[in-house]
C-alpha cells in the first residue's frame, strides 16, 4: 500500500476528506483553530499567500471530488465499500497518541466515505527513538506553522533533509528543495518573501503535511505565589496562532 502515496492525485483526494474546521467543532468543541495547507496562517499578514488554502469548501462538494479522483485510480470495493488494490483492502495505520483517540474516530468514519480504511496504532512514549527519526512515513497530519522566524530552520527540516529530521515522508522535489536554498541564503528580504510566498503554495499543492487544527493553550500563573505578570500573545512552530505566553509587567 505504501506505493499508493507516491501518486499526488491519490495525496490529494485524502486532504479533501479531512475537515479542520469540523474537527475544531467536534473534537475541541471551539477552542481552537484550523491551519491553511500552506501551513502559514492568515493572520501573518507579510507571508500569508491566500493561493495556499486549497483546501476549503463545502465538505461533501470536497468528499463527492476526493471520491472522483479515487473512482478514477482504485474503482473496485469490497463488499463493505472499502477500495481494492490488486484485490486487497486499501488500509492504513495511523500513529498517534492514545490521548488523539477522538481524532483517530473522526479520520476513520471521514476516509471511510472515500473507501480508505484507518487503524489506530500507538505511538510509543519516546518518540525519537520509536518513530521520528526512524519512520517512513507517506503521509503527515499535523499543523507545523511556518514563519519569518522559523523558515529557515523548518522549510529545510521538513521538506529537504531526509535523515533524522522532520521530513518523515522522506519527500523529495528538487524544484522545492532548491528553492529552499534560495530562501535561505539570500539577503534581501523582500526576495525571501517571494521565494517563501511561493513556497507556501508548493507546500499545499503536495497534500504532504495535512493540517488538522490547533488547539487554544495559555499559561496560567498562581496570583497568590506569583505577582506582576499579565498574559501576551505567544509563538510557536506548532500554535503560534493560539498560545499564550506569561509577560511581567514592567
Amino acid at each position: 500500500m505504501k506505493t499508493l502515496f507516491a501518486n499526488k492525485d491519490f495525496r490529494r483526494a485524502i486532504a479533501l476528506a479531512i475537515d479542520g474546521q469540523e474537527l475544531v467543532d467536534k473534537i475541541l468543541n471551539g477552542a481552537g483553530s484550523t491551519a491553511p495547507a500552506g501551513l502559514i496562517m492568515p493572520t501573518n499578514e507579510l507571508l500569508y499567500e491566500p493561493d495556499s488554502d486549497i483546501l476549503s469548501g463545502d465538505i461533501s462538494g470536497r468528499l463527492e471530488e476526493a471520491n472522483a479522483i479515487l473512482d478514477k485510480l482504485y474503482p473496485d470495493k469490497d463488499k463493505d465499500g472499502y477500495r481494492l488494490k490488486n484485490g486487497e483492502r486499501i488500509s492504513f495505520e495511523l500513529l498517534t497518541s492514545a490521548g488523539a483517540q477522538d481524532t483517530v474516530s473522526y479520520l476513520q468514519r471521514q476516509l471511510q466515505k472515500i473507501g480508505i480504511e484507518i487503524t489506530f496504532k500507538a505511538a510509543g512514549s519516546s518518540p525519537e527513538t520509536t518513530y521520528l527519526y526512524q519512520s517512513d512515513f507517506d503521509m503527515t497530519i499535523q499543523s507545523v506553522i511556518l514563519s519569518m522566524a522559523n523558515a529557515d530552520i523548518m522549510y529545510r527540516a521538513h521538506f529537504v533533509t531526509t535523515e533524522r529530521s522532520s521530513n518523515y515522508g522522506k519527500l523529495a522535489d528538487p524544484q522545492m528543495a532548491e528553492l529552499i536554498e534560495k530562501m535561505r541564503f539570500t539577503l534581501d528580504r523582500d526576495e525571501k518573501i517571494r521565494l517563501i510566498k511561493e513556497l507556501e503554495v508548493m507546500t499545499a499543492q503536495e497534500y504532504y503535511k495535512i493540517p488538522l487544527y490547533s488547539a487554544d493553550v495559555i499559561s496560567a500563573a498562581r496570583t497568590d505565589r506569583f505577582t506582576g505578570f499579565d498574559c501576551s500573545q505567544g509563538g510557536t512552530a506548532f500554535n503560534s496562532e493560539t498560545l499564550k505566553n506569561l509577560k511581567r509587567v514592567v
